[in-house]
């Protein structure tokens, strides 16, 4: 019996709580790696339906062979509520950090994206990923290895009132 409700507790904190993830439900997002010269290397989400919102988590990797200081910079909002999403950092730049912040009555995320690029640095093979989560669906998507993410692109259903999100990955050259 103890097992069976130290189970529970645990089910519920999981459920309804913030533990491992940035956010609240319908609270305010920001993230960056902390340090400039890392990168993004994993996002997961997971999404409520009693909330219609998500919460986020971020993980980062050093940059391989820095060669500077990096330049940074933090995107304008790059979707209206309700809206598509299509962001693409700078030439050259790769992501390091993300803020958002959710209207219950759209019930969606304005997204901002924060950048960085480091000299010398060039990308090969640059493409779109697939969707990486279904609607209402749990995200945990790993940049692959010698990749980072160049772009975001997310579409809102107002039906399910959540987003699918596709990543721009471009070969560290």
């Amino acid at each position: 019996m103890q097992y069976y409700l130290l189970f529970l507790v645990l089910a519920a904190s999981v459920l309804i709580g913030t533990e491992g993830w940035l956010n609240d439900i319908d609270g305010y997002l920001s993230f960056t790696c902390a340090n400039q010269a890392h990168y993004v290397s994993r996002i997961s989400s997971m999404h409520s339906n009693r909330a219609e919102d998500r919460q986020w988590d971020f993980e980062c990797q050093p940059f391989p062979s820095v060669a500077g200081t990096p330049t940074c910079d933090w995107s304008d909002y790059a979707n209206r509520f309700d809206y598509w999403l299509d962001f693409v950092c700078q030439t050259n730049s790769y992501l390091v950090g993300a803020s958002s912040y959710h209207s219950n009555y759209y019930e969606d995320r304005r997204w901002r994206f924060f950048c960085c690029s480091q000299p010398e640095v060039s990308y090969t093979d640059c493409k779109m990923t697939s969707y990486v989560n279904a609607y209402d669906g749990y995200m945990d998507y790993a940049v692959p290895s010698d990749y980072v993410i160049t772009g975001v692109q997310g579409i809102h259903s107002n039906y399910y009132e959540d987003r699918r999100y596709k990543f721009r990955i471009c070969k560290l050259q």
